[in-house]
């Protein structure tokens, strides 16, 4: 008889909404409440992600956000997926804002699906269609080195960025997630 071969690691594990560690879905109910109201229905699942892989730039994710499709839709009682980096989560200094930073931007990526009427659409089981939001700015550092904020969105973000560091500038509140392996410190992704 054929020797059984080690087993496969399983890095994505559920996270318990009753349970000791349902700090997420704290979070998460703050996030919707204070923030995206208009998502009050939405039924999430939190998952934490235990060994993400720095990508060949070397970033590792603090989240991914996952829609379910229309076959899960027979099955699944969710609407969205968010995986959450659990050593990013960990190593939040105390008092940070990471925890909140990290979800508001995983549900900043949910957006209620409208028609040409501005009505938000529904499958035929009456249940929220969604869509993907894309973020509002993606650039390299080494672009914004050479030209920098130089479309309205960039300047936008620049200014927010400038007012948020002058009414917040404390630096033990920013949150610095520890670098594994030869990392890049991790990035938020949908």
């Amino acid at each position: 008889m054929a020797e059984r071969s080690k087993s496969k690691a399983v890095n994505v594990h559920l996270i318990d909404p009753t349970g000791k560690a349902r700090e997420p879905y704290v979070v998460l109910a703050r996030m919707v409440s204070t923030h995206r109201d208009d998502l009050r229905d939405t039924r999430f699942v939190l998952y934490w992600h235990t060994k993400w892989i720095p990508n060949a730039d070397g970033n590792v994710p603090l989240v991914k956000v996952s829609f379910r499709h229309d076959r899960e839709r027979l099955v699944a009682d969710y609407d969205i997926a968010i995986e959450i980096n659990k050593e990013a989560w960990d190593a939040a200094p105390l008092g940070s804002n990471l925890h909140e930073a990290m979800i508001l931007h995983a549900i900043s990526f949910v957006q209620l699906a409208h028609d040409s009427d501005g009505e938000e659409k529904v499958d035929e089981n009456g249940l929220a269609v969604f869509r993907r939001a894309t973020p509002d700015v993606v650039e390299f550092t080494n672009v914004v080195a050479v030209f920098g904020s130089y479309t309205d969105k960039l300047r936008q973000f620049s200014e927010r960025l400038a007012a948020q560091a002058k009414a917040d500038p404390a630096p033990e509140r920013q949150a610095k997630p520890r670098r594994s392996r030869a990392a890049k410190p991790a990035t938020a992704q949908g």
